[in-house]
């Protein structure tokens, strides 16, 4: 068989097994894409909180799980097991493409919740899609919860190339400093192969900074807190970095959590200029010839040599045709035309719709 047969199946290959990956992910297309509410919001356990998303498709037969939990978890629609925590406050169908979802929050004690919708991924898969937002739940005469959200990036996975801007918001009794580094998702690692779904965690790249601490945020509120940093990318390879922020209170109490969006580092490529003339260049006179240009009785010379090839260096592989001949051209040619020819007459002698008429066909 010609080596390119097999560039071309495997091409093919390639793009069916992409389809049916694309297929079975998300297979139902119900995974929120939320509107509101974004950031971190204070409630007093009374009023409701209203969740709004829009889904690319509609399947009834799906519902969602609306859950919520102190601890936070990554990004990713599969976030290990041993992470998910949430306990249900609400459940309905996936049968709309937009949604207005109230939830009482009155079952939930003082706290700092992360809500999020759980669905499943048929066949067998489990998916979760985080409310980015922190809902913070304090009762009069409660002391403020401990809580944590990356409030930038939150909506959109910011193009950087020299400085990325990082901003951290949080409710807190006591003053608190910030570790954050940066990135990404790998497959879970403690996750059993060989199943039918995979689970994903975060995987440190490099450290952004270390004990950065918060300043009062009056303006917010009392017991609020904030940080906002440049992140010099000068240096950071090119790639998407999702950061995870480790936040301590003076009094030792820890909490982890990540962003909700990527940073995407892309340098600028600087094109090369290529040589340029120095100073002793001299134009050239138009009334000499030009010693660079090719000789016409050497180029008759070299078109004779390649007709004269036997085509024992041809490379036939995907990238075929580049040392082909003339000669070979005209052969190529009436080979084609002999194949249409015969296909012309295979096709001739076809049966007609009404003696293919019991045959199966594909």
């Amino acid at each position: 068989m010609r080596r390119g047969a097999p560039c071309a199946a495997t091409t093919l290959f390639a793009l069916a097994l992409g389809a049916d990956l694309a297929r079975a992910h998300n297979g139902y297309g119900i995974a929120p894409i939320y509107s509101e509410p974004f950031g971190l919001i204070v409630s007093d356990g009374l009023t409701p909180i209203v969740l709004r998303w829009t889904a690319r498709e509609a399947h009834p037969e799906q519902w969602y799980r609306i859950k919520a939990q102190q601890s936070d978890f990554p990004p990713t629609p599969s976030p290990p097991s041993r992470m998910r925590l949430g306990q249900e406050l609400t459940r309905l169908p996936a049968e709309h493409l937009e949604y207005a979802v109230t939830v009482d929050p009155s079952a939930l004690p003082t706290g700092a919740w992360r809500l999020y919708a759980e669905f499943d991924e048929p066949p067998s898969c489990v998916e979760l899609e985080q409310v980015p937002a922190l809902f913070v739940v304090r009762r009069d005469g409660d002391p403020p919860p401990f809580g944590v959200i990356v409030g930038e990036p939150l909506l959109d996975s910011p193009i950087v190339d020299e400085r990325a801007t990082i901003a951290i918001e949080a409710i807190s009794a006591e003053p608190l400093s910030v570790t954050i580094e940066a990135g990404e998702i790998v497959r879970d690692p403690d996750f059993p192969p060989l199943t039918l779904c995979v689970e994903f965690t975060w995987s440190e790249t490099l450290e952004v900074v270390r004990d950065v601490p918060l300043v009062a945020d009056d303006i917010a509120g009392p017991d609020r807190w904030r940080a906002e940093l440049d992140w010099d990318t000068r240096a950071v390879p090119d790639g998407a970095y999702l950061l995870r922020v480790t936040a301590r209170q003076d009094s030792g109490a820890t909490q982890t959590i990540w962003a909700r969006r990527w940073i995407n580092v892309e340098h600028a490529v600087v094109a090369d200029p290529g040589p340029e003339a120095g100073p002793e260049a001299v134009e050239p006179d138009p009334s000499e010839p030009d010693a660079s240009a090719p000789d016409p009785s050497e180029g008759a010379v070299e078109v004779e040599s390649i007709d004269a090839r036997d085509g024992s260096n041809d490379d036939t592989g995907c990238g075929a045709g580049a040392g082909v001949g003339p000669l070979a051209l005209v052969a190529i040619a009436a080979a084609l035309a002999g194949s249409r020819r015969r296909a012309r007459t295979g096709r001739s002698r076809r049966p007609g719709r009404s003696a293919a008429a019991g045959s199966s066909s594909r």
